[in-house]
């Protein structure tokens, strides 16, 4: 027997306040069809049959009489399955005829909810909204399909169209969040409030519990789609940031353009290391050797973060950076074997602590490689040479020297054998996080070839990479 037919054999003991009358589309059901219900009043629970719910309210009949409860306007508790309890007010009170008895009918208005948990900051994604889907919570076997058009740190808005369900705050969501390069992934939210607009029905959800990997890849989507974020004031807003790397995005600089801000980049994390401070003209951080190099870098949303020069010698001394501009001498034995030289390697400050670091060894080993090289020869100050060695498996060459760009902080001249970190012959499981993976795809693309020593090398300590990896803590 649906709503309508219940309203046939209406017989009216108090007549409805007509302005108190929801004007919220209302959704009907069959008795039994919407999850328990109990109405609570004067400190004891009533079971109770809803016949229709909106997002204002809803009707319900009593299963019992209620002693003491003949007036309106009400005050009552409502309790939802046995998570969800709301506080009400009941505005209307008739009787009908049901099942050769007369029961009592109930038109519940929900009281707006004081502990509300705030949302903000949100940050839209509208141009570009990810998908979420979830089992309708009352419907059998129906599924709902949002929009996400907000994130926040600790939950969503998403936007349905269609809304033939029944959406009241406290409700809980088993969504399905379609999260861009990550995929599918699972989280429970509550609805904490809810939004008309002409492009459908808003809802304002909080997370609950949410699994590591959704938060993190909201991050990184955040990372991706917003021009005025970064890791550090994600951080400060409370966002879980641990691995973003697919939103790192590499360039070799090509244009002017792109020059111009890797040259910003430079006076901006030298300025945060105590150097070149107060210095405004970013063309102070160009040398002759920019010339002669490739510029690399990382970029997030079209905002470079990370970079580095890699200068090729050919063999030729007066083209070697460190020896013709430093006076520093690379050992005989590198010159042999041939190398080429990094330099000039800086990170935003806002992206320290992240592994755009580790990407940016991991790209320029690839280079490296790939240009028919194994040795990269570079230079770094005493505080940065543990971080170095842990990521890289770096070797010192017990050389110290000075440069102007450093101002008065001595460098240290180092050499990378890239081959050893990337096919896992250094025995160094530390390193492995940044030259394993690159080693696989140079050995799927054939540009390195294994000798029956280091096939033996991968076949033992490539699968343990990713438990070293957490152990290690590099992942």
């Amino acid at each position: 027997m649906t709503a309508r037919q219940l309203d046939n054999d209406l017989q009216e003991a108090a007549k409805p306040n007509a302005q108190n009358r929801r004007k919220a589309k209302r959704l009907s059901f069959y008795r039994g069809e919407f999850p328990d219900v109990q109405i609570v009043f004067a400190n004891k629970s009533y079971g109770a049959d809803v016949y229709d719910v909106s997002r204002q309210g809803m009707g319900i009949l009593p299963q019992e009489p209620i002693n003491g409860l003949t007036d309106v306007p009400q005050d009552i508790e409502i309790k939802i399955g046995d998570k969800i309890t709301k506080h009400a007010t009941i505005q209307s009170i008739s009787h009908i005829k049901f099942s050769g008895t007369i029961r009592a009918k109930f038109g519940i208005q929900f009281k707006p909810d004081t502990n509300v948990t705030e949302l903000e900051p949100n940050y839209s994604c509208e141009d570009t909204m990810p998908l979420a889907y979830c089992a309708d919570p009352v419907a059998y076997g129906q599924t709902l399909l949002f929009n996400i058009t907000h994130f926040s740190r600790s939950g969503l808005t998403i936007r349905i169209s269609d809304y033939e369900s029944p959406f009241y705050n406290g409700l809980v969501l088993d969504l399905h969040i379609l999260m861009p390069v990550r995929g599918e992934i699972a989280g429970k939210a509550s609805i904490e409030s809810i939004t008309d607009s002409t492009e459908g029905l808003s809802l304002h959800c909080k997370w609950i519990q949410p699994p590591k990997a959704l938060l993190n890849a909201v991050s990184e989507f955040l990372l991706m789609n917003s021009s005025n974020l970064s890791i550090a004031n994600l951080r400060s807003q409370g966002f879980t940031v641990s691995s973003v790397e697919k939103s790192f995005r590499f360039r070799c600089a090509s244009t002017e353009e792109e020059f111009e801000k890797i040259l910003k980049l430079r006076l901006k994390a030298a300025t945060a290391s105590g150097r070149w401070v107060g210095e405004k003209d970013h063309r102070k951080m160009e040398d002759p050797w920019d010339k002669h190099a490739r510029q690399v870098y990382f970029e997030v949303n079209e905002k470079v973060v990370a970079a580095s020069r890699i200068v090729f010698n050919n063999g030729i001394q007066e083209r070697c950076e460190h020896e013709a501009s430093y006076g520093v001498k690379v050992p005989d034995w590198l010159w042999k074997e041939g190398f080429v030289e990094g330099s000039r390697m800086c990170t935003d400050p806002e992206f320290r602590g992240s592994e755009v670091f580790l990407n940016l060894i991991r790209q320029v080993s690839r280079i490296i490689t790939q240009s028919g090289h194994r040795y990269l020869v570079m230079n770094c100050e005493d505080s940065l040479l543990p971080i170095y060695k842990k990521a890289t498996g770096i070797q010192n060459l017990g050389t110290k020297f000075h440069t102007d760009f450093m101002k008065n902080d001595a460098l240290n001249l180092l050499y990378i054998d890239v081959r050893k970190i990337q096919v896992a012959t250094n025995l160094s499981p530390t390193t492995w996080l940044v030259g394993v993976p690159v080693g696989d795809h140079l050995v799927q693309n054939g540009s390195i070839k294994l000798s029956w020593w280091e096939q033996t090398m991968r076949f033992i300590y490539r699968p343990a990479h990713k438990l070293m990896s957490y152990v290690f803590k590099l992942r």
